[in-house]
Order: C-alpha cells, then structure tokens, then sequence
C-alpha cells in the first residue's frame, strides 16, 4: 500500500509546486503591471505638473501687463503633445503644418504656436519671452486658451503651445 501511496502523492505534490508556481508567477505578473501603471501614472502626473507649471508662468507674464488669463483647454493640449512627439522623434523644431485644420473643432478667429525644446519649463518660457515673436503669442492680448504639450526625449522637454481666441 505504500508503493502505491507514493505514486499517488507525487503527482498531488507536483500540482501544490504547480500551483506555488502558478501563483507565484502570477504574483509577479500583477506587481509588475502594478509597477507599469505607477510609472505611467507619474508619466502623466509630470505632464500634468510641467503643463500647470508653463500656463502659471504664461498667466503671470499677462497678469503684469492687465490682461486675461488664458484657460487651459485638454483636448487641445492632446494635440500639442502629438506634436511635441512628433518633434522629439525627428529630432528638431517645427511648427504645425496646418494650424487652421487643427483649430478648427475650436471657436476660434486668431491663432498662433510656439514651439521649443529646452531642459526646464522656466527655461522655456523664459526663452519664448525674449524672442518677439514668441513672447508676442504670450501675450496676445486676443488670445484666451491654450494648449501646452509637453514630452521629454533624450534628456530634453520638447513643447508645443497652441494659442486660440
């Protein structure tokens, strides 16, 4: 009887190693999807973090010459970091092709980009400030939202700003 136990035992304590293995790997499998949404969870949140960043420093250079605010607007900030990618990916600057197709879903009747890359979000506003025609979009005085994209690529925040009014 104990011949025939242990053939019997063996395979039950191959499925509990089965299982232990199963479970385990298991295991790893959830905390490394956990792992994978945490950092894409704080992906997003310096984005987020760089857009509020960018727009405070906008609505502080405008609030010193009295004019309005500019409100953020998502679905347009979506755009400006495609193009962000798009930039970051190629390697250099470039503005939209056709700024008019991507306002249009927008009540607009002015719009304008500004487009950079650099190593910090002051850095760049500061940069968009000394340039004229940049710091004229800043500060247009018809413009009342803005999309702000950001990506960071190779040690460096690509940006894109897509003013409308």
């Amino acid at each position: 009887m104990g011949q025939r136990g242990s053939p019997v035992g063996r395979p039950a304590m191959r499925t509990t190693r089965t299982r232990r293995v199963g479970v385990g790997a298991l295991l790893v499998v959830l905390l490394a999807g956990t792992l994978l949404v945490g950092t894409t969870s704080v992906r997003a949140q310096d984005k987020a973090t760089r857009r509020e960043q960018m727009l405070e420093l906008i609505n502080r250079a405008r609030a010193a010459r009295d004019l309005p605010r500019l409100s953020l607007q998502p679905s347009l900030s979506k755009k400006a970091e495609r193009h962000s990618a798009e930039m970051a990916a190629r390697g250099h600057i470039f503005h939209s092709q056709d700024l008019r197709a991507i306002l249009a879903p927008y009540d607009w009747s002015v719009g304008g980009e500004n487009v950079g890359a650099g190593f910090s979000v002051a850095g760049l506003h500061e940069a968009f400030m000394d340039s004229p025609p940049h710091r004229e979009n800043v500060l247009r005085a018809s413009f009342r939202h803005v999309g702000i994209g950001f990506v960071r690529a190779d040690g460096a925040l690509w940006v894109t700003l897509i003013f409308y009014g």
